[in-house]
């Protein structure tokens, strides 16, 4: 989805519900490490066995003889099923975007949800070519956008409206709003947040 949209599409729950700034800080810092850690582990999984039935291929190659059926028709689904829940979730939060954008206070995300599957089932649809020249484009985007955000927010908040670094990395920031709960569910549901883009 990328770290802009991914940020911008979850920045409410555990800003504004869970556990203040400290805890994003720390969430995302830790759910980008436990991402890169599983991607690189998939990369090196699946360049081992370089095969056409990607991950359940490869996993069926690593568990014994016996359980290879049922880990392989595991894999797959749950690939599947992840396939489908990360385009319904990228969807959803676009929708969630470009209506708070567009328009403020009203409840059409439904409709601009199945606007939005549209319309990227057409982009999908495209030649080789085309999809090669659109995502390579939006490389830069991806990789850009944040680091302009940050530099432009570092230097255009006046100082006087800055927080210390206590309040980011320090106890300070910490501001629980889940009521009775432990702060530790509390930093869950910003991880949840994170894990969710």
């Amino acid at each position: 989805m990328g770290m802009c949209s991914s940020i911008a599409t979850t920045f409410d729950t555990p800003m504004l519900y869970a556990a203040g700034p400290a805890s994003v800080v720390r969430c995302w810092i830790l759910g980008a490490s436990i991402c890169l850690n599983l991607a690189a582990s998939v990369a090196e999984i699946v360049s081992a066995f370089p095969t056409a039935g990607g991950l359940y291929t490869a996993s069926a190659a690593l568990v014994p003889k016996r359980f290879r059926a049922p880990v392989s028709f595991t894999v797959g689904w749950l690939s599947l099923q992840g396939q489908v829940a990360g385009v319904s979730s990228t969807e959803f939060g676009l929708s969630r975007m470009v209506l708070a954008a567009a328009v403020i206070g009203t409840n059409k995300i439904v409709g601009v949800f199945i606007g939005l599957l549209a319309v990227h089932g057409i982009l999908n649809s495209l030649t080789t070519k085309w999809l090669a020249y659109i995502t390579s484009s939006f490389v830069f985007v991806n990789v850009c956008a944040p680091i302009i955000i940050i530099i432009v927010m570092l230097t255009v908040t006046p100082g006087s409206e800055m927080h210390p670094p206590s309040y980011v990395f320090g106890s300070a920031g910490i501001v629980k709003e889940t009521g009775s709960w432990p702060t530790g569910i509390a930093f869950l549901f910003v991880l949840r947040s994170v894990q969710w883009t």
